[in-house]
């Protein structure tokens, strides 16, 4: 158990996550079934970032968390990522 949920391992590189093909349902429904979901921080922009991660959250039950992984490998991107994920929170 993880974060009190049953853990599924969906393995993938970023694009499992954030490639603009990837609706957000998917994720959404992944989190409604009751697993855990990482998503990927490859987000190039922050508007892709913010509108994602709306979009998922309103397709989740309340109480449900997003997690969002960033690599300190772009510092532009990290910059901007960190900014806004503690916007978001």
């Amino acid at each position: 158990m993880l974060y009190g949920i049953v853990l599924m391992v969906m393995t993938s590189n970023s694009d499992g996550t954030i490639h603009i093909d990837v609706k957000a349902g998917f994720i959404s429904t992944i989190l409604s079934a009751g697993f855990h979901v990482e998503l990927a921080g490859g987000h190039y922009s922050p508007d892709v970032i913010h509108a994602k991660v709306t979009k998922i959250q309103s397709q989740i039950p309340a109480g449900v968390s997003i997690t969002l992984n960033s690599l300190y490998i772009n510092p532009h991107q990290f910059t901007f990522q960190l900014s806004l994920w503690q916007e978001m929170r």
